[in-house]
């Protein structure tokens, strides 16, 4: 079964992914034998309290979904053994297209598992047999499909092997939810050069792109931090969101250390990964989402990403070559 390629002459023309995403993940739902279960979320929730998450009820997601390898390193090697995204149905692939500014080909494919509407992973050099580390062209993947699709509702979000990745192949996480995001609503204090940092609810480092003729700034500083984390082995999520600001359209990049390697889920309770950490929960079961409250969430937050790092020097040490400048918020 041979692939679809879209032709993107230029940045400007990643829009057109957006459609075909939506309409091609519409279809193969309703196609047998591509999705493990047809996406039915039960309930939908905003707690109340400070950071209003979203909770929602997909309890198929808890006991059909594949299981997630197990992963302590934050750096393994990949193994062509274990299950990686070359092993997918063809018909999961929606389509390839090859990125016009640094010569990637990134492949398409739904998540058979979704948590969302149009839940799809967005896989850089599938046949290079990546690890799941972040690197500086899926950064770059990452920001400019969000700036192009001009679209509040679709976000991107990133686990770390160690941090509940269910697969040890670069890929990122599209997801679409209409509302806002508690990422985007939280106050940031400038650390360094283009770089926020916040403690609420967990740790987290922010950059943000509203200038994109300096994106290859704030793809660096992603990158740098990013880098220095898998350098000590930290566990670590990422969150890009999109918000137009007036006339200026802003990409958003969030990301989270954690202190402990997490890698048993238990798909019926609430795992801290990148979608919860910007807000979005899923909840396994219905007696959890009955339950779940703004308190518990904050609890098992704490419990699962463990102690708050105290990383604020050593993020500052890898741009003092920089002079500091506070950067849009």
């Amino acid at each position: 079964m041979s692939v679809r390629k879209i032709e993107i002459a230029n940045q400007c023309e990643l829009h057109k992914l957006k459609p075909i995403i939506k309409d091609e993940w519409l279809r193969l739902q309703d196609t047998p034998n591509v999705f493990r279960f047809k996406l039915n979320v039960q309930k939908t929730k905003i707690l109340p309290g400070k950071f209003n998450f979203i909770v929602e009820l997909n309890s198929e997601r808890a006991t059909l979904r594949r299981a997630p390898q197990s992963v302590s390193s934050v750096t393994p090697a990949f193994k062509e053994t274990a299950f990686n995204f070359n092993k997918v149905n063809p018909q999961e692939i929606l389509f390839e297209y090859k990125h016009p500014c640094i010569e990637s080909l990134v492949t398409c494919i739904v998540n058979a598992s979704p948590l969302t509407k149009f839940h799809t992973l967005i896989c850089p050099d599938l046949k290079d047999n990546k690890p799941q580390i972040l690197t500086a062209e899926a950064i770059t993947i990452a920001l400019d499909l969000l700036g192009d699709f001009d679209d509040e509702n679709f976000w991107i979000g990133f686990n770390s092997p160690g941090a509940l990745a269910s697969v040890n192949h670069l890929h990122l996480h599209l997801f679409y939810k209409e509302g806002d995001l508690m990422a985007d609503k939280i106050n940031v204090q400038h650390l360094v050069h283009n770089v926020f940092v916040s403690n609420e609810p967990s740790k987290r480092y922010y950059v943000n792109v509203h200038d994109w003729h300096l994106k290859h700034e704030s793809v660096e500083s992603i990158r740098k931090i990013v880098a220095y984390f898998c350098e000590q082995n930290i566990p670590h999520n990422v969150v890009f969101t999109y918000k137009a600001m007036g006339s200026r359209t802003v990409v958003f990049t969030y990301i989270y250390p954690r202190s402990q390697v997490n890698t048993v889920k238990d798909y019926t309770n609430i795992n801290i990964a990148c979608c919860e950490l910007a807000g979005f929960v899923n909840a396994g079961c219905e007696e959890t989402y009955d339950e779940v409250t703004e308190e518990i969430l904050l609890e098992n937050t704490k419990n699962q990403m463990g102690e708050i790092l105290d990383l604020d020097e050593k993020i500052v040490d890898l741009f003092c070559d920089l002079e500091a400048s506070p950067s849009f918020t």
